[in-house]
C-alpha cells in the first residue's frame, strides 16, 4: 500500500491528474515496527527528512497540485482515496481529523460534502459491524474516504455519492465513493462537452 500515486488522463484542452493517497495510522505502540507508519518513518530518516509521514505526504500533495497547475488554468486535479481522516475535528472515526482545514489552504473543496448538504445524503465510507441478538448487523460508521477537487480548471460536479449495496460487505470495510465532473472545454464536433464519470474504491 502506497502513500500516494498519481495517473495523468488528457480530455481535449484539459490535463486530468488523479492523486491517489493513503494516509497511515499512526501505531499506538511505539515499539511496533511492522506498521507502515513506522516503516516511511525509517526510510525518511535514512534520507535525512526528519518530518512525519503524514507531513511528507501533504507536502508532496501540494507540490505536485503546484507543479500541475501552474500557469495553467485549464487543468484540473483530483485527490482522493483513505485519508483515515474526517472533514472536521469532532466526527468519529479515522485519526487525522480535520481534512477540511488543510485541503482550504490549498484550494482544495470536498464537492460531495457540499452535494449530500444539498440532497440530505447521509455518506458513511467506513463500516463496521456488530452483534444484533444472533446475527450480524453493519452499519455505516464514518467518511474517511474521500475525493477533493482543486478549484483550478473550470469543472463542475454534475453527480456523486456512494454505493453501500449489501454486496459489498464481502468485499471490504469500506464502500466506494464517486462522482461525475462536468469539463467545460472537452469539446468535439460529436459531442459539445465532456463528462467525467469517476469512482473511487479503497479496499
Amino acid at each position: 500500500m502506497g502513500l500516494l500515486t498519481g495517473l495523468t488522463l488528457q480530455a481535449q484542452h484539459h490535463k486530468v491528474l488523479i492523486l491517489s493517497t493513503y494516509w497511515p495510522i499512526k501505531p499506538i505502540e511505539q515499539s511496533d515496527n511492522a506498521q507502515l507508519w513506522k516503516k516511511v518513518c525509517r526510510h525518511l530518516r535514512e534520507h535525512g527528512d526528519y518530518s512525519s509521514p503524514l507531513d511528507y505526504v501533504k507536502f508532496t500533495i501540494q507540490d505536485d497540485i503546484k507543479s500541475t497547475i501552474s500557469g495553467l488554468p485549464n487543468n484540473v486535479v483530483i485527490l482522493q482515496r483513505d485519508m483515515n481522516s474526517t472533514r472536521g475535528t469532532t466526527a468519529p472515526g479515522g485519526c487525522h481529523n480535520g481534512l477540511d482545514q488543510w485541503a482550504q489552504t490549498i484550494a482544495l473543496t470536498n464537492p460531495l460534502h457540499t452535494l449530500a448538504l444539498q440532497q440530505n445524503q447521509d455518506i458513511r465510507t467506513q463500516w463496521m459491524a456488530r452483534h444484533v441478538g444472533e446475527g450480524v448487523e453493519h452499519v455505516g460508521y464514518s467518511w474517511i474516504d474521500h475525493i477533493l477537487l482543486h478549484g483550478n480548471g473550470k469543472h463542475k460536479l454534475v453527480s456523486g455519492g456512494v454505493e453501500d449495496h449489501n454486496d459489498w460487505l464481502t468485499v471490504s470495510d469500506h464502500r466506494p465513493l464517486w462522482i461525475e465532473i462536468h469539463l467545460s472545454l472537452s469539446e468535439t464536433y460529436a459531442t459539445p462537452s465532456t463528462s467525467l464519470n469517476y469512482y473511487l474504491f479503497s479496499p
